[in-house]
């Protein structure tokens, strides 16, 4: 029996991201996994922090690849979130939401069908009507991808420069006066003395 191509081309829309879902769950995975094995082979490297490009307060090389790790694992999680209410599926709305020429127990059975084929956890709506109106997972969706897109190049804006940062411990670079105003921070007298004072 033919129904509603709304909700049917909504219903496909969802199951074509869940698809894709798990490998991009997979590669933050290992991206965050690596940033971490960084982190503990880095953890002894003292450099300088990076504040609006400039050189700031000492931190450990590691503690910047823990922070990178912790952001992807953020991001998956918050992909996974939204990912989540994809599974929520209004197949058997038809018309409008209101089930108009669905056959009886139609919305039970397509949900347990996709889901024996999918295994995706698929679950029918709580209400026809917003499902058929309401395409915000999708948007929602999105908001975390480019949330995700905007870390992942900030990150990469960070590792370019870095090299520059490692240069703090080196003695030439003690030959940064400290700024005019006073108001900056004066480390550079001191490498080791500030080093010491990281916090764990």
């Amino acid at each position: 029996r033919r129904h509603d191509v709304k909700s049917a081309s909504a219903g496909a829309m969802r199951l074509a991201a869940l698809e894709l879902a798990p490998k991009l769950f997979a590669a933050l995975a290992g991206l965050a996994e690596a940033f971490g094995q960084k982190a503990t082979e880095f953890d002894a490297v003292v450099k300088s922090g990076r504040t609006h490009l400039q050189d700031a307060v000492p931190v450990r090389l590691g503690q910047e690849f823990g922070a990178y790790a912790t952001a992807i694992h953020k991001n998956r999680e918050r992909i996974a979130r939204a990912a989540d209410e994809l599974k929520e599926v209004g197949l058997g709305g038809t018309a409008a939401g209101t089930g108009l020429n669905a056959a009886p127990g139609y919305r039970r059975r397509v949900i347990a069908e996709l889901n024996a084929i999918t295994r995706y956890g698929l679950r029918a709506t709580g209400d026809y009507f917003e499902a058929m109106q309401s395409m915000s997972p999708f948007v929602l969706l999105s908001g975390a991808l480019r949330v995700l897109a905007t870390d992942v190049t900030r990150i990469a804006n960070e590792l370019r420069p870095e090299r520059y940062g490692l240069q703090w411990v080196r003695p030439e670079a003690l030959v940064h006066p400290p700024p005019a105003d006073g108001k900056g921070l004066t480390l550079w007298a001191d490498p080791e003395r500030a080093a010491g004072e990281i916090a764990p």
